[in-house]
């Protein structure tokens, strides 16, 4: 899900979103080595959200139109915690953050 808005005041054009992301992770892993042979499988979510802004100014030099520009984003990602199935190999995950 996603938004996005822009305008324009003479040569100045400003513009700015917003998204939202949202993903369920299945993973499924096989442990082998002498004497353990396991499968290891979970499920978890995780989320995604981008805010970003920027603002530039057109101009023109015969034929050529330029805009520099300048921009700012903030991203946040979040997983869920987990929990492994599959036997004493079997992992367990925190839930993360990172921004």
């Amino acid at each position: 899900m996603s938004a996005y808005a822009g305008a324009n005041y003479g040569p100045w054009n400003l513009r700015s979103g917003a998204a939202f992301a949202w993903s369920s992770i299945s993973t499924e892993r096989s442990i082998n080595f002498p004497g353990l042979v396991e499968q290891a499988r979970t499920n978890y979510g995780a989320d995604e959200v981008q805010l970003f802004g920027e603002i530039g100014y057109g101009s023109s030099i015969g034929p050529v139109a330029a805009e520099p520009f300048g921009g700012v984003a903030w991203v946040h990602t979040r997983t869920g915690s987990f929990r492994e199935t599959g036997g004493i190999g079997a992992s367990t995950g925190r839930p993360a953050t990172a921004t």
